[in-house]
């Protein structure tokens, strides 16, 4: 006899939407352990799995249900937040990097007396209330593709966007253990929920050099200039780091991830470690849709192979640098006297261990020539980070053969 569900029996579990969430959550774990691992190679992996473990099942219900109320099944579904980035308060979440005490102020008082309660890779609900109710008053700073920088108040700023690139939080931290005295913000955190990224920074009174820059003096972006020079002292000042995974030889790219990045009009990465220029060199000839002529062939095997490697920014354009005005004693604030300070170096996805002429080249890639930044090839810090024309030129018939 066949057994008929009465009204009051449990609704029926769609199973073709758990298998939905299933196949999403895998990949999701995939990903996080291979983010582990590319990472902090030598990490021990035994907290991580064990946390990846608990919060598995409860990764299945929350996709399962997001799918459930896309879908319309669910008459009660609640009706989709105000704010796009708005943190779901019951989502299984990838902590990145520990919070900062700071940010989780941005919940109740009542919850930062018991932040040390807080256990690994939890989001505590008192936290994600607070923090949503922050992001509807949030001041938009910058919105590019699916990415925002938002202010949070006067201390904090928040990048928060698809895909983001984590590669900007492991680089900001090792540029810090090993320069502290170059500007840059300070990292408050990060986590992630499915493909969304988090990422807490600390936030300087200061303003975009890009805003300010048809205004500027001469004297002033000269300043500016010798400012950007002391700064890349400093860097470059470091000696490259080796990866024991290319036997005590050098790895290229990202600092801790060691991976190669090329971004023009598209972002290229290396599928594979790089140690040599020559290796780098094969990666920037690397289009499969392109055959190589042979004046490409020629360009190719004309290339150096033999360019010192250095601490490199990657994207030192004048929206990634922030400045402010000093007042000069006895005079106006931006008057003629005044003084404009470099207070913070932004955007480090792009950083790592390159050739001394790829600073240069990624200095000029985004500038046009009749643009209000046109003249910022004038002032680039060329004492120190050098001038490369002939790299330049070859670079320039890079970009066009790749068609971008």
């Amino acid at each position: 006899m066949t057994n008929i569900p009465s009204n009051n029996s449990q609704p029926v579990v769609d199973l073709s939407r758990l298998d939905s969430a299933r196949k999403s959550a895998n990949k999701i774990m995939v990903n996080r352990l291979t983010r582990k691992v590319e990472s902090y190679p030598d990490t021990h992996l035994s907290d991580f799995l064990k946390h990846q473990f608990e919060v598995y099942p409860g990764l299945i219900e929350s996709l399962a249900e997001s799918t459930d109320s896309e879908s319309g099944s669910n008459e009660e579904a609640p009706p989709p937040p105000k704010k796009p980035n708005a943190v779901p308060t019951d989502g299984t979440f990838e902590i990145l990097q520990p919070l900062d005490s700071e940010v989780l102020a941005l919940a109740s008082k009542e919850h930062v007396d018991h932040t040390s309660d807080v256990l690994p890779g939890q989001l505590p609900k008192e936290f994600l209330i607070g923090l949503n109710g922050n992001l509807d008053a949030a001041e938009t700073l910058h919105e590019l593709n699916t990415t925002s920088v938002l202010g949070l108040g006067p201390s904090i700023v928040l990048k928060v966007g698809l895909f983001l690139d984590t590669d900007q939080i492991s680089n900001l931290e090792y540029v810090q253990s090993r320069c502290p005295d170059v500007p840059t913000p300070r990292c408050l955190g990060a986590f992630q929920y499915v493909n969304k990224t988090y990422f807490f920074m600390s936030r300087a009174p200061a303003m975009t050099l890009e805003g300010v820059w048809p205004t500027l003096s001469q004297s002033h972006k000269v300043s500016i200039r010798d400012q950007l020079s002391q700064i890349f002292v400093k860097l470059r000042s470091q000696a490259p780091g080796i990866s024991p995974e290319t036997s005590g030889q050098l790895k290229l790219g990202s600092f801790a991830t060691g991976k190669c990045k090329d971004t023009r009009r598209q972002q290229r990465v290396s599928d594979k470690t790089i140690s040599t220029e020559a290796q780098f060199n094969d990666f920037l000839f690397q289009a499969p849709n392109r055959a190589m002529s042979q004046l490409i062939k020629a360009l190719r095997s004309s290339m150096r192979d033999d360019h010192r490697m250095v601490m490199t920014h990657g994207d030192l354009h004048p929206r990634n640098i922030m400045v402010s005005w000093e007042q000069s004693q006895g005079g106006d604030e931006k008057g003629p006297e005044a003084e404009l300070k470099v207070t913070s170096i932004l955007d480090w996805e792009l950083a790592g261990w390159y050739p001394e002429y790829w600073e240069y080249l990624k200095a000029l890639n985004t500038v046009t020539p009749r643009g209000p930044l046109r003249d910022w090839p004038n002032f680039i810090p060329t004492k120190t980070i050098g001038c490369y024309p002939v790299e330049y030129a070859m670079d320039c018939v890079i970009d066009r053969w790749l068609g971008q």
